[in-house]
């Protein structure tokens, strides 16, 4: 026995209307679907989705990352490293005002509107024009912030001999790395770099070669702590990392 679902009279009726306006024959009155009605037809592939929300930790962290936190970081006087801290902003004040693209100076040096000479990222190509939408999409939605991706932790313990301490990671795929130096919880030194491929001129590391971090050893480092590899904004490749010593 074959079951045939009926739509109720006002589903078919809106989509008799979504025919019509298919056909160039719009009623008078523009047709207002209530949210319920309006999912179904969704679902049935009869309205069209809409856009993905911008969210700040997939869209807008891994442009920072790669292209703003190596000058923007946090001893920066303007750091790009956390939504709070664009929020704080710099000299000029916040870098972003929620709501309003045409107010945040981010969108003001993203776009070159104070001079190409300030354009941001300096020294670098001017970002994509759909790049550049979405910061103003995530702007005028009121630059939220929201729980970012658990990063891949990669970790060895490290003994030093002395003073000078060179630690080093080779990572197969474009990548953001954050080293930390913990002696149980207690930081010892943290810095971040980006690993980038070898056309690109900003990267402070490259794909595939060895990335360098030379340290001093600070008063009261222990002679052995832990040496931890954040690494975000990457693929499953990076799990196939290296460290060294």
């Amino acid at each position: 026995m074959t079951v045939q679902a009926t739509l109720p009279p006002r589903v078919r009726l809106a989509g008799f209307c979504l025919r019509m306006q298919a056909v160039n024959i719009v009623p008078v009155r523009p047709l207002r679907l209530s949210v319920f009605y309006s999912r179904i037809l969704l679902a049935a592939g009869a309205l069209p989705a809409f856009a993905e929300t911008v969210s700040f930790s997939r869209h807008i962290a891994p442009v920072l990352a790669f292209h703003c936190n190596g000058c923007h970081d946090e001893a920066a006087p303007l750091s790009t490293q956390t939504r709070d801290r664009l929020q704080q902003g710099g000299s000029l004040g916040p870098a972003v005002v929620p709501g309003d693209p045409e107010r945040s100076p981010l969108i003001h040096y993203l776009e070159g509107r104070r001079g190409e000479a300030r354009r941001m990222p300096l020294g670098e190509p001017a970002l994509p024009a759909e790049v550049i939408a979405r910061f103003r999409d995530w702007i005028a939605g009121g630059a939220a912030d929201d729980a970012p991706e658990p990063p891949l932790v990669l970790a060895r313990r490290v003994r030093r001999e002395g003073p000078l301490i060179e630690i080093s990671i080779r990572v197969p795929v474009t990548a953001y790395l954050t080293l930390k130096l913990l002696d149980g919880t207690r930081l010892l030194h943290q810095e971040s770099r980006a690993v980038k491929r070898r056309n690109d001129r900003m990267g402070s590391g490259l794909v595939a070669d060895w990335v360098r971090f030379p340290l001093t050893a600070g008063t009261g480092w222990p002679l052995e702590f832990e040496a931890r590899f954040e690494i975000r904004f990457s693929g499953p490749e990076a799990s196939r990392a290296e460290i060294r010593p």
